[in-house]
């Protein structure tokens, strides 16, 4: 596998792991729909996302810098 396709492959995997982190808040939500005061203006933020933790914020980060630096690296190769 060449530096292009290992480079798209972390920045999709980047992609993957930041959906995943609304989708996780979206479905903590849905089951607190019985709950007292669970919706009103920056619920999702405040409750739902942050109870999902920073982890899959920190690896897409973290998988976005490598499939970058693997693209850069790739097109500066070919020069």
């Amino acid at each position: 596998m060449n530096r292009r396709g290992i480079g798209f492959g972390f920045c999709a995997i980047a992609a993957f792991l930041f959906s995943v982190r609304y989708v996780t808040g979206a479905l903590y939500s849905i089951s607190g729909i019985g709950v007292s005061g669970s919706y009103g203006p920056g619920t999702f933020q405040d409750d739902w996302l942050n109870s999902t933790g920073t982890l899959p914020l920190i690896l897409s980060i973290i998988s976005l810098i490598i499939g970058v630096v693997y693209l850069v690296g790739a097109e500066t190769e070919n020069k």
